[in-house]
């Protein structure tokens, strides 16, 4: 029999179809309504929403619950499914020259691509062990270990593939060389890095709910205005209506991603999903039965190896 002072989490899975079916159709319109229209606003929100579910992917794959063996697979069909809808938004578009093989075949990039994506996000799990965890209010899930064995052939077996894609797609459609791709696989990563890392924390451990949504607020200003300065400097390029145009596309792209990962993450905890930091002192077990039990002033008190209050505290 469940205990009322305990807060009951719905299951997920219509949840997770209506994410779904957003996360879809916004791949699907994407291409046909950016054809229709030259406005940095549209285009910077479709192409913002798409990078999001990219970093959204990759922190599930990295940080998320299941086994590697089981994440990875996962995210990387969802990152398939989402380019074959804006491909077919493409071809609806009327853009026939472009909905050819070359670029169907492009989706061999993915894996390599979610790969380099993912490289931030591992240097955190390693660093602090954090991981994302489901509660139901019981106990949080007990320490585990890093790495297992079948981890690492797991790793292993999917940077082969992944290089091994990526060298197929080089050689039939790129360069011949990976190292030409090299660059652009490095900003990928290190925008990843900027979106995802505060978005983490923010919509899995930040305490209070509006003072989250108004720094990643400032955050994507922010993150906008270093890149226009670098750009400014790199460029050489004063102010005039072109850079205003690049100003306004970043500024929605990054604000689209932004709330693309914070909003999902910030459901998930909704839901039940906190992020657990394993390498912190474990507390004692009657403080931890104590705490999971706790509720004050609606907000569930978890335990201390988890950072930020309970799921509860979003509702």
């Amino acid at each position: 029999m469940s205990n009322p002072e305990q807060p009951a989490f719905r299951p997920i899975g219509r949840r997770i179809v209506s994410l779904s079916i957003v996360f879809a159709t916004v791949d699907l319109l994407a291409v046909p309504l950016i054809v229709g229209t030259d406005s940095p606003f549209v285009t910077g929100i479709f192409f913002g929403a798409a990078g999001g579910q990219v970093a959204l992917a990759s922190i599930w794959g990295v940080l998320g619950p299941r086994p590697l063996y089981c994440r990875w697979p996962l995210v990387l069909v969802f990152l398939m499914l989402g380019y074959w809808l804006f491909a077919l938004g493409l071809a609806a578009s009327g853009a026939a020259a472009l909905f050819s093989g070359y670029f169907f075949c492009g989706s061999l990039l993915l894996p390599i691509l979610l790969l380099v994506t993912q490289f931030p996000i591992w240097l955190l799990r390693l660093a602090t062990g954090c991981r994302i965890v489901r509660v139901s209010g019981g106990p949080l899930p007990a320490r585990s270990r890093q790495f297992r064995l079948q981890d690492l052939f797991c790793v292993v077996t999917i940077v082969a593939v992944a290089l091994g894609l990526a060298r197929l797609w080089s050689l039939e459609f790129g360069p011949g060389d990976l190292t030409e791709i090299a660059p652009a696989l490095g900003i990928a990563s290190l925008w990843t890095a900027f979106v995802t890392l505060p978005c983490i924390y923010a919509g899995l451990a930040a305490r209070n709910v509006p003072s989250a949504v108004w720094l990643m607020t400032g955050y994507a200003l922010a993150m906008t205005v270093l890149v226009m300065v670098l750009i400014a400097v790199l460029a050489g390029a004063g102010p005039s209506q072109a850079m205003g145009m690049v100003f306004a596309f970043l500024l929605f792209f990054n604000g689209a991603a932004i709330a693309t990962v914070f909003g999902t993450l910030a459901l998930a905890r909704r839901e039940g999903y906190v992020l657990l930091w394993p390498r912190r002192k474990e507390p004692e077990p009657q403080a931890a039965d104590a705490a999971c039990g706790q509720e004050q002033n609606g907000v569930l008190n978890s335990i201390p190896a988890a950072r930020g209050p309970s799921p509860s505290g979003w509702r």
